[in-house]
């Protein structure tokens, strides 16, 4: 009776398999080839001159086109949060003489400017090794960065002065290069690295992931890397519309 019991259920158990491989294979077919649209919440960490290990909230859509198991990733994303006298580094051009045609540039501290929100956009390669509802994934990308909210701050001659003693007051233009400066600390271009992993039903992806990007000492987000806790929702767009 017990090996009759033990039969019985062996091959009930069989009878399930190729309902779990369609199963499988369904989620496959709304994973493979296919273009998502999401929507994802979370926290950033960043650092500056001014202030360290600081947070904000962080909120943004995104789009995944996949294969089998790769994808490209886009996102773009918006940063909450309001700091003040970030440092950065100023440059002003001290010509030679009164013809102005040659001169020479010079670097000026302190400059300070507030800052406030940034927006990212984020492009990668994605890889996703498994094939089951749940599903693990990394990508290695670029970010790019725009903080948002700065402030050319009033010049003035008498402290750039200083910096090049032996310049004619006449000749200084501490403010030659208007915000070129200042753009350049706050607009960059850094590597980037995600870890996730997501849960498939039906159309629709629940994820959780991480993101990781160096900068260096040149930026307003400085010498430190910046860390991005996220979690979101991804929805099969292109399988929706499409005839299976």
């Amino acid at each position: 009776m017990r090996l009759t019991r033990s039969l019985a259920t062996g091959l009930a158990s069989l009878a399930l398999l190729p309902a779990v491989a369609s199963a499988q294979q369904q989620q496959g077919r709304l994973f493979q080839n296919s273009w998502f649209w999401g929507a994802t919440a979370g926290v950033q960490t960043f650092w500056t001159n001014a202030v360290a290990h600081q947070q904000a909230p962080t909120f943004g859509l995104e789009w995944l086109i996949t294969q089998k198991h790769t994808a490209l990733y886009v996102s773009l994303e918006e940063s909450i949060f309001h700091e003040k006298n970030v440092k950065f580094t100023n440059v002003g051009r001290q010509y030679k003489d009164s013809t102005l045609t040659t001169f020479s540039d010079f670097s000026y501290y302190p400059d300070y400017t507030p800052i406030k929100n940034a927006r990212q956009l984020d492009l990668a390669f994605m890889v996703f090794p498994g094939n089951g509802p749940i599903r693990p994934y990394a990508g290695l990308g670029v970010a790019f960065n725009w903080v948002q909210g700065t402030k050319l701050p009033n010049v003035n001659p008498t402290q750039g002065q200083q910096i090049c003693s032996a310049c004619n007051p006449l000749y200084w233009y501490p403010d030659q290069y208007g915000t070129q400066h200042l753009d350049d600390y706050a607009n960059f271009i850094d590597p980037m690295l995600i870890l996730g992993i997501q849960a498939q039903v039906w159309r629709i992806n629940v994820f959780g992931q991480g993101k990781v990007q160096g900068t260096n000492d040149n930026h307003i987000f400085n010498g430190q890397v910046i860390y991005e806790l996220q979690a979101g929702i991804r929805f099969n767009v292109t399988s929706a519309f499409s005839k299976e």
